[in-house]
Parts: structure tokens; sequence; C-alpha cells
């Protein structure tokens, strides 16, 4: 069987993106509710299980919430990054990240 780039791939993804919302860590869906962007949840979720193999629960939550972070700062930070189709990019808002006085983000 080929797989080449011509032939489209058919199936069902494991969960919806809400089943892969529910399913994760407090700390992560609070990460993903401050974002300006929408994540596709499924990959999150991937993404957080492999690192749960890998560091534990507790380190993986953290991980995944300091890269969806990173990932919110680099989109204020130059919103194109992620395209024109962007709805903030669109209607040419500004955005920006809360500091505290002593130089930590506010979430």
């Amino acid at each position: 069987m080929k797989n080449g780039r011509t032939r489209k791939i058919n199936y069902k993804p494991r969960y919806t993106q809400m089943e892969a919302y529910d399913l994760l860590p407090l700390e992560i869906r609070r990460a993903l509710q401050e974002g300006a962007q929408q994540w596709n949840t499924n990959s999150i979720l991937r993404h957080f299980r492999k690192l749960k193999k890998q560091m534990g629960e507790y380190a993986a939550t953290d991980e995944v919430v300091k890269w969806l972070w990173r990932a919110h700062h680099d989109e204020i930070g130059n919103p194109k990054t992620w395209g024109r189709e962007c709805p903030h990019v669109m209607a040419k808002a500004t955005l920006c990240v809360s500091y505290s006085l002593d130089g930590k983000v506010i979430r």
C-alpha cells in the first residue's frame, strides 16, 4: 500500500477536541484558556502522555504548561508566526502580557 502525499488518509481521531481537553490536567487546561490561539487538544494530550511516561505526571504537566506559555509569548511578540488567518491578526488587535513588579508573569 502506497502512502504518497496524493493519498488522502481517512481516520477518526480517538477523542474529540472536548474529550481530549477534559482528559488534560487542570493546569494545562488553564494555560490553554489563556492563549490567544486555539490549540489542537488531541496533539497536546499525546505530547503530555508521552512526557508523562518519561518523567512522571507532575513534571510532564509543568513541562507542557511552560511550553504553552512560551508559545503564547511568541504569539504575542510576533503574531504573524501563526499566519494571517488568526482572528486577532485580522482584527489588528494589540496583545500584551501582564508582569508583576518582580518580573513574573501574571496568569
